[in-house]
This record gives C-alpha cells, structure tokens and sequence, in this order.
C-alpha cells in the first residue's frame, strides 16, 4: 500500500473516531444539561434503523463465510431436518445434535438438548435453502440485528429515554464477544433465546402477562437458557416495582409452572440436565474462574476464536485467590447497588445470570463467549448508565472509543471463520493442547487432499495424546498411502515410493506400506524389487490374500507369463 493511502486512511480513521466521540459529547451535553431523560419519540425509528444497519454491517463479510465445523452435521448431514415427519419427533425427545460416541478411543458427551423448535426450524430453513450456506448466515444476522433492537426497546422502558438507549444498544451491539454466536450458524438457538428473553420481559413490563407466558414457552422450546428469565423477572420485580405483595408472586406463577412443567418434560425425554459433580470449594474456583473470564472477554477478548477446555486445576483444593477476592468484590459491588441503586443493581444482575450455565453441560468445555451474548447487554447498559449518572463526557468518550476499536475487531474476526479448516488454525494457535481440534483438522486437510499439513496434525496430536498413539498412526499410514496412491495414479512412482520409505523410516514397518511400495515398483517393472516388498508385506502379515496375489503375479512377469 502506497504512503499516499495509508495517509488516506490514517486521515479517514482519525475523523470518524473523532465525529463519532463529538457525537457522544452531544450526548453527554444533554446528560449534564437540566433536561429530563424523558422518552422523546423524535428520532425513534432512525435510531432503530441505524442499530439495524450496524448490526448487518459489522458482520457482513460473514455472508460470504462456509459452514465451520460441526455446522455441516446440524444442517447439511442432519437426517433429522430432511423431512418434516422427522423433525416434528423432536417434541417427543430426538435429540437436537446426537448420540454419544467415541471418537478416537475416547468417549466424547454430547449434550442431550431438548429444543425442538429449533429443529422444525431448521427443517424450514433447510426446505427452503437446502445447502446454500449464504441464506444461513443472513438469517443469523437479520436475527441478530433483531436482538439488538429488542435491546434497546428493553433498555428505552426501564430508562424512559431514547439517547440512552440507542448508546448502550451500539455498545451491546459491538462487543465482539458476542460474535461467536453470528459466525456459527448453527448458534442461532442462542440468538433465539436471547430474542425471547428480551420480547418477554418487555412484554411483561408493559404488562401484557398472558403475552409474555406465551412467548416465553416458545423460547424454553427454542433454547433451555431461556428459563433464566425467570429470575430475572424476579430482579425486575425487586429492582424496579419496588414493593413486596401477592400480587408479584401471583405475576411469576405461571412463568414459575412452565419452567416446572419443561423440566419434566425435558427429564422424560432426554433426561436431567447433567450437573458438574464437584466439592463446594470446586465450585468456588470455578464461579471465580468464570466471572474472572466473562468480564475480562467483555472488555477485551483472548483471542479471536477460542475454546475452554476442562483444566482440573479450576478445581484444586487450593484456592485461586486473585480470582476468588474478584468473586468477592463483585458479591460487594452487587450489595451496594442492591441497597443504594436497585436499577443499576438489575443491570449487573442481567449480565450474571446468565454465566451459571457454563457449569452445566458434557465434560469437555467448561464455558465460552456465548454466554455474553445476551448477559453482555447488562454491563453495558451498567456502564453507559454509571456514565450518565456522574455526568462524565470522559467516560462516555471512552466507551465511544470501544466502540469503535470493537467494530473493527468484528469485521477482523470474520476472517477466521471462512471455512473449518482456519477456524480450527486459529483454535489450534489458541490452544496448542486440543486434542479434537488437532485430530479434526488433520481430518480436514486429509479430506481436502492436503497430505502434508493433515500428516503434521496428526503428529501433534500424537504428541499431546499419546495413549491414542495406535489411532493417529492409522490416520497418519491413511495419510501416507492416500498421498502414494495420488502419486502412483499420475505415473509418479518414484515419487509415490520416497513419500513411503519416509514413513518407513519414521514410523517403522508396516505391511500396507511395503505392499504399496511393491505395486511402485511392478509399475517400474523392477519385478525383483516388487517381489521383495511383497514378501516383506508377508512376514508382517502372513495369508493376507491380497498380498499373495500380488506376490504372485510379479513372479509370473518374472517369467514372462500373463
């Protein structure tokens, strides 16, 4: 790029940054300003409009992404979304991703969903776009942009002001820990539970009960998480009605009777939710652990893709003591605005509740960003807020900054989620131990073809799990002789045979090899040189009939038989 663009663009930047703070200086004016936070309607609908734009732009390039991953068996290899007759048995407990398995000699959990309102609707997606992925991501980012515009209709209820609104919606809207959600596209439950969530609870303010219980259902049956409304009902209740009698518990009845009654169901057909297993002071490292890591990827993330593997040293008997005084000083922060400020107290309630489903689920994962997608929303409102209320353009500065250095690390993180294989580059560089993702990879480049780089995987993955040793060599060996077999069509034998003897001398002897390297050589017609290989494949595995076919069929081209 010349010096010319760069200044360009350097001279572009500086000037939206700073229009974009001199527009939240306005903003602060009008906070400081004696002007009531009243809920002006002018503007109303360009301010939807504008959260609408952002939130299709930030993630565009994402249209243009495949399927990553495990998105191909929840759409394209799913038989359960390929008819209709199927995907309704969903209500009676198929499970939404699939049975247990064992995966390279070790079990793998997954978990028993029961959220058949996804199904059926990812078999009206499926009917209508079949396997064009493009329509997939666009609907997950039109479902998106309809989660931030419940948001700020959420947020303009409870503060009664439209610009405050609009603010901490940008700022929800812009965090780039809720991206992982957008970019997968089988996530859309979690966009779903969110979007429930939020129509619910504005429904419920607005007092529109019945409404509210409906919706409400609809979303425990598109995602469990969406029970957490409930006690953020209860929040609500306390934080803003501000006064105890029956008629609260007469309001949370029936949303209390559903939760019930879906845990039943759910527990007869697929079981109970599998809990964690753990000692109180396991708990404890862990409520630390997760709080630590939520509100520190709210700020800034780990990294662009991630994965957070069970580590039994969350649960040691000792105490991880800079994250545990954290957990406590949130505990404190969240006693003082339940005694001095009941509404700012509700907004980091918002964020917290969510983050307990992180210790619920299989084995393998213990947490990840997706739980900020929608608790994210409540430290930001808390912020955008906490800015109002001491009347601080520095602050409101600040968070116009993250804003926009937020922007620009959703459009960036697009890039590594393109296709399987770099999302699972980038997981790997993230974490150098994950064994699936090492093993999955390996697979993906086999399966493309690309014999060096799905070789190299596997021998990482060797390394990190070596009790799996008999596993990946058989993926290395199917790597090898795919690559000869390559080689041997296009009448490069001796290239086919260096690529063999390399396994050879790096892995030790093995019958399939020799037998390859013997077929190299009939095709050089080095008939002396194939039979010796032959026999080699024969000692390893004696009365093997393939072998012995083409033992004898070199010996009669010794001869000069047909």
């Amino acid at each position: 790029m010349s010096m010319a663009w760069r200044w360009c663009l350097r001279r572009c930047a500086i000037s939206g940054i700073s229009s974009f703070c001199s527009k939240f200086s306005e903003i602060g004016m009008f906070f400081q300003g004696k002007e009531s936070l009243g809920r002006d309607n002018n503007h109303l609908w360009l301010m939807v409009m504008l959260l609408s734009l952002y939130s299709l732009v930030i993630y565009g390039l994402t249209l243009k992404n495949g399927f990553v991953w495990d998105s191909n068996g929840v759409f394209v290899d799913n038989a359960q979304i390929k008819s209709f007759s199927t995907a309704i048995k969903s209500f009676f407990g198929s499970k939404f991703i699939g049975e247990n398995f064992t995966y390279a000699g070790a079990e793998v959990k997954t978990l028993e969903y029961y959220r058949p309102l996804t199904t059926l609707f990812h078999y009206i997606e499926y009917s209508v776009f079949a396997d064009n992925v493009f329509w997939y991501k666009f609907v997950n980012l039109i479902l998106n942009s309809f989660v931030v515009v419940a948001a700020f209709f959420l947020v303009r209820e409870l503060t009664q002001s439209n610009k405050l609104a609009f603010v901490s919606s940008l700022f929800y809207a812009s965090i780039p820990a809720r991206g992982e959600v957008v970019y997968w596209a089988y996530s859309d439950s979690h966009i779903f539970a969110a979007l429930f969530i939020l129509l619910a609870l504005i429904l419920y303010i607005k007092k529109r009960y019945v409404v509210a219980c409906l919706v409400f259902l609809a979303g425990i049956l598109f995602q469990e998480a969406v029970i957490l409304l409930l006690p953020i009902l209860i929040t609500y209740e306390y934080s803003y009605v501000k006064f105890c009698d029956l008629n609260i518990l007469k309001r949370l009845v029936p949303f209390s009777a559903l939760v019930i009654i879906y845990l039943f169901v759910r527990a007869v057909f697929v079981g109970q939710i599998p809990l964690k297993d753990l000692h109180a002071l396991g708990y404890l490292n862990l409520a630390s652990e997760v709080v630590y890591r939520h509100i520190k990827i709210f700020f800034l993330q780990d990294n662009a893709v991630t994965i957070y593997r069970y580590d039994q040293s969350l649960f040691s008997s000792q105490i991880l003591l800079f994250k545990v005084l954290l957990l406590f000083f949130v505990g404190g922060v969240l006693l003082y605005f339940f005694l001095k400020n009941r509404q700012m107290f509700f907004w980091l309630v918002l964020f917290f509740v969510v983050l307990p489903l992180s210790v619920v689920g299989g084995s393998y994962y213990y947490y990840a960003e997706k739980a900020l997608y929608l608790s994210s929303l409540g430290l930001a409102v808390f912020l955008v807020f906490g800015a109002y209320r001491i009347k601080s353009n520095i602050a409101l500065c600040s968070i116009a900054f993250l804003i926009v250095i937020n922007s620009v690390s959703i459009v960036n993180n697009a890039a590594y989620w393109t296709d399987t294989v770099t999302y699972l580059k980038e997981l790997v560089r993230f974490d150098p131990d994950f064994d699936i993702g090492i093993m999955q990879l390996g697979n993906e480049h086999l399966a493309q073809k690309n014999y060096e780089p799905a070789i190299d995987s596997f021998d990482k993955a060797l390394k990190v799990r070596p009790d799996l040793g008999k596993f990946l060599q058989n993926r290395i060996l199917s790597a090898y002789q795919a690559r000869a077999y390559e080689k041997y069509s296009s009448k490069e034998y001796l290239e086919s045979i260096s690529g063999l003897e390399n396994y050879v001398e790096k892995y030790g002897d093995h019958p399939e090899v020799f037998n390859s390297i013997g077929n190299n050589f009939f095709a050089l017609n080095e008939y002396a040189l194939a039979a010796s290989y032959y026999e080699k494949a024969l000692e390893m595995a004696p009365g093997n009939r393939l072998y012995e076919a083409n033992l004898s069929a070199v010996r009669r081209a010794q001869h000069g038989e047909k």
